[in-house]
């Protein structure tokens, strides 16, 4: 029987349900970055009601609408959200001669379930995957807590040498994935994570044009249906995060920020090194996405053809190279 939670108004969020599924009905994979097993099956249902999931993310960040890529893009950040400006932001340049290997106590290891991705959204500078993610665990490696998934998105360019937010030695790719897990050992939701110093945690997977992506296809059958801002659909087929990481787990991480307003310095950054490969033409599915202005044609073309933000400072930080 399903239990439902009603979380009541506060200053800040607004009234969500929550449905609690039991865990019969859920099944979970379990991986570890240093020993793998992997299984790419899944079974595909029908959802007939989006299920929000148990911590949802916050609607009260900054909208689109208040900044973007173009005229108002990150280069005006700072003046308007502090924060942009600080000493620890993403994304940076990864120089790979002056990274530091550590081998940390515990490898670092991810749990998802089957059937948690829920819907899409068109958030007006791309698209993001939420996920009932209750059961979801990213741990070990930097990590000292336990991490929930709540949402992914990505990030990519105008072609196919341009798009991702982190460089390596200079060199960027075609997009990135960002996996977007909070700290549910310390904090009760994920808005108050958010703001705070370990707050969160990103998975970061690079994107390299190449063969078509059969899991990034099923989000290209959908996002015809999302072309305009706040357009949001169910999606009938599971996306199984473990899917769209490559399969040789090696890693960077720092100390660093969300790569959007208002860029709070409270993530710690896990980067894969090696990219998945993604078709030209789910790219283009990608660029196809009208932004937050096309309505009063502010921005270039109306469409996402870019969304990264540049490699900010290192400054004094650190980048570490796991050693398993």
């Amino acid at each position: 029987m399903q239990t439902i939670l009603r979380i009541f108004r506060s200053v800040s969020f607004p009234v969500v349900s929550r449905t609690a599924i039991p865990k019969s009905r859920l099944h979970f994979r379990t991986t570890s970055a240093c020993f793998l097993s992997r299984s790419h099956s899944f079974t595909p249902k029908r959802r007939h009601d989006c299920i929000l999931p148990d911590c949802v993310w916050p609607s009260n960040l900054p909208p689109a609408t208040e900044w973007g890529y173009g005229k108002i893009g990150p280069d005006t950040w700072p003046s308007k959200y502090p924060d942009a400006g600080g000493k620890k932001q993403s994304p940076v340049d990864i120089v790979t001669s002056s990274v530091l290997p550590k081998e940390f106590d515990q490898p670092l290891r991810w749990k998802y379930g089957s059937e948690n991705s829920t819907s899409i959204v068109n958030t007006g500078c791309g698209w993001r995957v939420d996920v009932h993610g209750s059961d979801s665990e990213l741990c070990g490696g930097p990590l000292l807590h336990t991490y929930e998934l709540v949402q992914f998105h990505c990030h990519w360019g105008s072609s196919y040498s341009c798009g991702s937010e982190h460089t390596i030695d200079g060199k960027s790719y075609a997009g990135e994935l960002h996996f977007v897990h909070w700290n549910k050992e310390t904090f009760p939701t994920c808005a108050d994570a958010i703001p705070s110093a370990e707050g969160l945690s990103v998975v970061a997977v690079f994107l390299q044009e190449g063969e078509m992506n059969s899991e990034i296809e099923k989000l290209c059958e959908v996002i015809p249906s999302i072309l305009e801002k706040d357009q949001r659909v169910n999606l009938e087929n599971d996306i199984n995060p473990e899917s769209l990481f490559p399969s040789e787990h090696s890693y960077w991480t720092y100390s660093g920020s969300l790569t959007t307003p208002p860029c709070y310095e409270s993530v710690t950054w896990i980067i894969f090194k090696n990219p998945i490969t993604v078709s030209a033409e789910q790219l283009n599915c990608f660029r196809q996405m009208k932004n937050a202005r096309c309505d009063v044609n502010s921005e270039s073309s109306g469409l996402v053809e870019h969304n990264y933000r540049p490699p900010q400072s290192l400054n004094d930080r650190v980048i570490f190279e796991s050693v398993c």
